[in-house]
C-alpha cells in the first residue's frame, strides 16, 4: 500500500523582504533610535505568508504577478505587521509611516 500525507495543503507562499526606506524608517519611529539597526537585521529572519490558490473562490492568485498584485493590495496590512514586531512592541510608541512605503 502506497503511502502518502493524510492531509495536504494546496497553497502557495510568498516570503517578504524588506527594502533600505523601512529600515531608514524604522531606525527612527520609536523612542529610542536604532543607529545599528540594518537591511540584513531586518530580513535576518524570513516571514513566510500563505496565499490563496488558483482555485481560491475569493482573490485567487495564479502566478507571480498576481502575488505581486495581492501583496501590493495589502500593504498597509504587512506595513502594520513589520512595524510592531520584535524590535518594536509599543505600537503607540511608533512615529508615522514612511512616505515611500508603496
Amino acid at each position: 500500500m502506497e503511502q502518502r500525507p493524510r492531509f495536504q495543503l494546496n497553497r502557495a507562499a510568498i516570503v517578504l523582504r524588506l527594502k533600505q526606506p523601512y529600515v531608514d524608517w524604522a531606525r527612527l519611529a520609536g523612542p529610542d533610535p536604532l543607529s545599528d539597526y540594518s537591511l540584513v537585521d531586518a530580513n535576518d529572519d524570513g516571514e513566510i505568508f500563505l496565499i490563496p490558490s488558483f482555485d481560491s473562490t475569493v482573490d485567487p492568485v495564479d502566478g507571480t504577478e498576481d502575488a505581486i498584485k495581492w501583496v501590493e493590495k495589502r500593504w498597509k496590512m504587512f506595513f502594520e505587521y513589520f512595524s510592531t514586531r520584535g524590535f518594536r512592541t509599543n505600537p503607540h510608541g511608533l512615529k508615522s509611516e514612511p512616505e515611500d512605503v508603496p
